[in-house]
This record gives structure tokens, sequence and C-alpha cells, in this order.
């Protein structure tokens, strides 16, 4: 599982902390090479790989790596930190989800192809030298600009064993709720997947923005997680009412395939985060520019609203809410 042994290029003298610029394949421009940043423990342990940056308008997991490199004392450490602190850079030059370059969305091209456009390169390059080499594999991400989340961390669910581990750590993460999904191909914790590495991945609030306490919260969590990793000393349990569901219903996790407008349009939402709603209420309006109505989304089963469109201008395709 873990092959964090077989000297990665990113290896470095135990009780230092490091910074490399990383290229992700042959004739990559030298400002789209990934900031890398490794603390090493002085003492061995596990290696914890934690993404950041997989979408350009994601901007709470890059300021909270940046936070944890910045005070995690290798001293402490037991075994390796590894962070891309962005994994997307093509993306985040332009604050978009996909990249220009391409046009395509990291996390729907894992494990990717090393002679593929730059997103695949990017991919093939986050799978085979970090993700296959990690001891656990924590992706962190947030709503971007064009929606507003309930903050998660969510894992995939596959064989008992995987599933408990990861099912613990999104747990002792520590944010409100905790999401076991069927497996979505093409992701982060697709490719840890497949080479039998425990992951989760993480959500917060979104907005296009970078709130203090959502940077806050994941700094807590990563050291949350090398705690219950036996990285760091310490004892962390779940906050009091965090919510743990598991839906094993194809494409579960899907969120951009839910509720969906079939027109372009500007959406009225009718609900908010967190709020409870019961099959067939209206989520929200889609109108057009003289405030006729044009299309009700409505709920296709009772539960919770976990995600909202923030942007008000919408296309066709476009996701408005999702209900679990």
């Amino acid at each position: 599982m873990n092959n964090a042994s077989d000297n990665p290029w990113w290896s470095t003298r135990s009780g230092t902390k490091r910074t490399y610029e990383h290229a992700p394949g042959q004739g990559v421009p030298a400002d789209r090479a990934m900031p890398v940043m490794v603390v090493r423990g002085r003492r061995d342990g596990p290696t914890l790989v934690t993404l950041a940056g997989v979408h350009g308008d994601e901007y709470e997991p890059m300021a909270a790596v940046q936070q944890v490199f910045a005070q995690l004392d290798p001293e402490a450490l037991s075994g390796t930190w590894v962070a891309v602190g962005c994994c997307n850079v093509d993306a985040y030059l332009t604050a978009d989800r996909e990249a220009t370059t391409d046009g395509k969305n990291l996390a729907r091209v894992f494990p990717g192809r090393a002679n593929g456009t730059l997103t695949e390169r990017v991919a093939h390059c986050l799978t085979h030298d970090y993700i296959r080499r990690g001891s656990f594999v924590c992706d962190l991400h947030s709503a971007g600009r064009a929606y507003r989340m309930v903050p998660l961390a969510g894992y995939t669910l596959g064989s008992e064993t995987l599933t408990a581990t990861q099912r613990e750590a999104a747990r002792v993460f520590g944010l409100p709720l905790v999401w076991g999904t069927t497996p979505n191909e093409g992701r982060s914790i697709s490719a840890a997947y497949e080479h039998g590495v425990p992951a989760i991945y993480c959500e917060t609030t979104g907005t296009g923005g970078c709130r203090d306490e959502d940077a806050a919260a994941y700094v807590q969590g990563v050291n949350n997680l090398m705690i219950h990793l036996g990285m760091l000393d310490g004892v962390v349990q779940p906050p009091p009412g965090q919510r743990v569901v598991e839906d094993p219903t194809p494409e579960s996790g899907h969120l951009q395939v839910k509720n969906v407008t079939p027109m372009e349009g500007l959406f009225r939402a009718a609900v908010d985060l967190n709020e409870q709603v019961s099959d067939d209420d209206l989520l929200g309006q889609v109108v057009d520019l003289y405030g006729r109505v044009r299309f009700e989304c409505r709920t296709d089963k009772g539960g919770t609203v976990i995600l909202i469109r923030h942007l008000t201008r919408v296309e066709a395709g476009d996701s408005l809410a999702v209900v679990i």
C-alpha cells in the first residue's frame, strides 16, 4: 500500500522542511509548475499526502496547507507530510474550475496520461509521484466561486476494511458532515483506491472567497488527521452532533448531476444550507430577464440541503442544489 520507501524525488533529510516547484511533465511552462511543501519528521512514520487547488477557484485549501506548513515542527512529527499547494495552476491563473489550456476538469481525469494534455499530465504526475506513495491521502476542496456548501469530509465506499479506515479518518477530521458515497471515476480518491491507499476528500463553504474560519477548520482537520495516523501526539474526538451519512446508490457523490437546470437564466434560491426539505419541495426557480419563471427546481426526495448555487447566472446543465 505505501510505496514511500522507494525514494520519492521529494525525499529529504529527517527533521527538515523544504519547498519545491514541480513541473508535471515535459514542456510544461515554469508558471504552471506545482508548489510542493514537504515536512519530514525526526522520527519514522506514515506519509500523509495532502492536495489543494485541484480546482483553480478553491482557495481555502491553498490557504490551509500554507498555514500547516508554516506551523508544523519537524521535531514533533513522526513520518512525512507532503502537500501540493496548488495542483491545477493553469486553472488557478484564471480563477476557473477547469484548466484553460485544454478545458478539462482535473477531478475527472485521474489517473491521467503521461503524454496527454496538460490536465491529464497533472493527474498522471499526482497519481504516480504523490498519491501512490502515500500512507494516506487527503484532498481538500471547496464549493468554489459558483456554490455554497456545508463543510464535509467524504470517502468512497469500497471493501469493508478500507471503508472503515476511511470513515474513521473522515470522522476525526472534525467537520459537521461525514459522507460516504459510491466510487466516481477520474478523481484523486479513485486513483488512491486503485493503489490501495486510503483517502478522504473535504469540502467547505466556497463562494470564491476564503473565510478565515474555513481555512482554520482545514488546518485543524489536517492536524487531527496527523494525530489519528500517529504522526503527532494528541487525542482527537469527532465533534458533538456530527452527522454520518452513507449512500450506496450509483453516482451518489457526483454533486454536479443533481437538480440541474435545463435552461439558462437567473437562479432564485428558495432554500438555504442545512434546511430540511420534503419530497417535491421547491428548491428554487430559474427566471428570464423579464422575471418570468422558466423552470422550477423541486426535490425528488426529502433530506438536508448541503449545496446551493451561489452565482445567480446559470447555464443549462448547471446544478442548482443538492439534498442528502
